[in-house]
């Protein structure tokens, strides 16, 4: 017999961090990371997309975190820095990977740190050739950015896509930079 505490789902918590592109956050519930959140205009901002995110209007940053999201913290910190990283995605709940946004997630993180791919050529490797608007969404939706890298997936041509974070094309750009990315091919 399971007992009806376990049966109840653990809170969502938030803590925030400083990176050199701004004040982040991470949330998790019990032992899994639910979002990382890339800059907003204020920490208020920042919190407030949190707390619509995840319908938890009383959140609040955390001062203390387990220990898996503080290497997390770090790790983004370092990623940020310059300092590539090797991400731990055994935490994260990514669509299953038979839906094609889950292959989408799958084959993002097989890009190389300091490059690009087109959304069409994440479609192909996806398994669908004519699906580049779908990866644009799935890039779009994504929970986990920078682990998930959706920063470093393009339009075609010099086109650089869009970024539906705070500062849109500007904080996919400073990114980019951090990994020592040069011009968009």
């Amino acid at each position: 017999m399971v007992a009806l505490s376990s049966m109840v789902p653990a809170p969502v918590k938030t803590t925030s961090f400083p990176t050199s592109i701004g004040i982040m956050a991470i949330a998790w519930a019990g032992s899994e990371i639910r979002g990382i959140f890339l800059p907003a205009s204020n920490a208020r901002a920042l919190l407030n997309l949190i707390r619509l995110r995840f319908g938890v209007p009383k959140a609040r940053f955390q001062k203390d975190a387990p220990s898996f999201v503080k290497k997390l913290a770090a790790q983004i910190q370092k990623h940020l820095d310059g300092k590539p990283q090797r991400y731990s995605v055994t935490r994260i709940s990514l669509p299953k990977p038979d839906t094609f946004t889950g292959r989408v997630y799958r084959q993002s993180l097989k890009i190389p740190h300091g490059t690009v791919l087109t959304y069409q050529d994440l479609a192909e490797r996806a398994g669908n050739s004519k699906a580049a608007r779908a990866v644009g969404q799935a890039m779009a939706k994504n929970l986990f950015p920078i682990v998930i890298p959706c920063h470093r997936v393009i339009g075609s041509g010099k086109n650089k896509g869009g970024f539906s974070a705070h500062g849109g094309l500007s904080t996919k750009m400073k990114i980019l930079a951090a990994e020592k990315f040069g011009e968009i091919p």
